[in-house]
């Protein structure tokens, strides 16, 4: 990996990193919106996605990576409608964040509790 790629990376980590702090604050109806907008990209860009994914199993196989690594790596469209339809479903599980997951009195007054965030 050269130095630019791992800046590249490393860039990229710290951004989401941002992001999945501000996502924790949102309401869940604007992530449940965020969420199908998401939904509605893949679908709208799906050719594209799926070109581009053509593209990088053919730079790959004449790399030379292994058939397995490229098998996982290929997308097609009923791959493509599973991770849609996945997002979808995140929307409809119940919003963890803010929930108790251990609630303890340790001593008369002093509670411990753990929540999700």
């Amino acid at each position: 990996m050269t130095e630019s790629t791992a800046q590249i990376l490393l860039d990229t980590i710290q951004s989401v990193y941002q992001a999945s702090r501000t996502t924790g604050q949102m309401s869940t109806e604007a992530k449940n919106h965020a969420l199908e907008a998401i939904a509605q990209a893949l679908e709208r860009f799906a050719p594209e996605i799926l070109a581009a994914n053509q593209q990088d199993c053919e730079l790959a196989q004449a790399e030379g990576l292994p058939n397995a690594l490229i098998a996982r790596l290929k997308l097609d469209a009923n791959k493509l409608q599973g991770a849609i339809a996945g997002v979808r479903q995140v929307a409809g599980l119940a919003d963890p964040v803010g929930e108790v997951q251990i609630k303890r009195e340790l001593d008369t007054g002093l509670i411990l509790q753990r929540l999700t965030c």
